[in-house]
């Protein structure tokens, strides 16, 4: 997969074992992230669910994020950032900005 410009969306699908490597070309650009299981619609990346696991609003390397099943669905096994990863924030949407005084 190439280099995926601000503000696109891309979907693909990742198996067991398989790794996502996410590089932010932008510095600290935000980065919304998603993850469904194919076999449950409904169950899905839950920052809610992952938080009261942790115990924690900010993830690390080495955290698992759960899903609303609490099920483990993702190990952030590599972190080179500097910053610190939220975990209470919507993700951005056109109307969150327009709030906030943006061109959506």
């Amino acid at each position: 997969m190439g280099i995926l410009p601000a503000r696109k969306a891309v979907a693909f699908k990742v198996h067991a074992g398989q790794e996502v490597k996410v590089i932010n070309t932008y510095g600290k650009q935000v980065v919304d992230f998603w993850a469904f299981n194919p076999r449950e619609p409904n169950d899905f990346l839950s920052m809610v669910h992952t938080r009261t696991i942790l115990l924690k609003v900010s993830l690390a390397k080495g955290d698992v994020l759960y899903s609303t099943r609490r099920q483990p669905m993702l190990v952030l096994a590599d972190d080179t950032t500097m910053g610190v990863h939220d975990m209470i924030w919507s993700a951005c949407d056109a109307e969150r900005y327009r709030m906030q005084g943006f061109d959506g």
